[in-house]
């Protein structure tokens, strides 16, 4: 159940429902896109908050 919510959860911040990618591959690379992008966001909060 836990499992659901949080792939439920995920599909949704991400927006992965309506990905439109036509292989697995596109939607995996948009997956990576996407959690890299995420990724870079918060890195970057970070060090703004630091400095």
């Amino acid at each position: 159940n836990r499992v659901e919510i949080t792939f439920g959860e995920l599909t949704d911040r991400m927006e992965l429902a309506r990905h439109g990618a036509h292989t697995f591959w596109g939607l995996l690379t948009r997956t990576a896109a996407v959690i890299a992008a995420h990724t870079l966001l918060r890195t970057c909060q970070t060090e703004l908050e630091a400095g």
